[in-house]
């Protein structure tokens, strides 16, 4: 049964729950565990993802258009890290490098204690980290939720650099430092290079993966509201 939208894979979790096999035709929910699965309230959320792979665009889409009133902190380390990191950090980002794992928690939490709700934000998405596998072990220095959730945002080269060139036609990024093709291809091949790795150790790290793959842009919002109503339901409860 043609289901409709990405596909949602469970890759680990407690002993309650099965391992979820790849499937021929990867434009279906799996059948066990992830169609029905909801996200606990309090939970932590990784998203990982290629650069330009369209992590903002989807947590954006469940924040909605109201973010005062969203169930939903949203931690955008990029844009965190451009608007509060020093010279030093735009000379790595110029380069197309990531900056110290330490720099980059101590500014992500800063913007936590400052705008985190304990009464209205009832998950925390965190994109662009983590990067690197020291870098999993320190999501729990930003917020200690009551589940550790990766979301694995599957993208393409290919789709990614489509979505890195019409970005360049945003006016909020033309003063970016990473906006030459070629460091971003550089950016790319060092995510792949590390994506397997942290994926790796976020399971070790007793994580809960999700997988979705996203197929083209504008296919990013179709499976963001596709994961609000399989998975968050109880945060948009009337």
């Amino acid at each position: 049964m043609d289901l409709g939208g990405p596909i949602f894979k469970i890759l680990k979790l407690n002993k309650t729950h099965q391992v979820v096999p790849n499937t021929a035709k990867e434009s279906h929910y799996s059948k066990i565990g992830s169609a029905t699965y909801q996200i606990p309230l309090g939970s932590v959320i990784a998203v990982l993802s290629a650069p330009s792979g369209g992590k903002n665009t989807f947590v954006n889409t469940l924040v909605g258009e109201d973010e005062a009133t969203s169930p939903i902190f949203h931690i955008d380390t990029g844009a965190l890290i451009r608007q509060h990191g020093n010279s030093d950090h735009a000379d790595q980002a110029k380069k197309g490098a990531l900056i110290d794992d330490l720099d980059a928690l101590e500014i992500i939490q800063g913007h936590f204690d400052q705008h985190f709700h304990q009464q209205r934000h009832q998950a925390v998405f965190v994109n662009g980290f983590p990067r690197r596998i020291k870098q999993v072990h320190m999501v729990d220095g930003i917020h200690s939720g009551t589940t550790k959730i990766l979301l694995h945002l599957k993208v393409c080269d290919k789709v990614a650099f489509d979505r890195f060139k019409m970005g360049l036609e945003d006016p909020d990024r033309k003063d970016r430092k990473d906006n030459d093709p070629n460091v971003y291809r550089r950016r790319l091949s060092e995510f792949r290079r590390h994506e397997p790795l942290v994926l790796r150790e976020a399971r070790c790290a007793g994580f809960m993966i999700l997988k979705c793959r996203i197929d083209r842009c504008p296919h990013t919002r179709d499976a963001a509201r596709d994961f609000q109503r399989k998975h968050m339901r109880q945060f948009f409860a009337a």
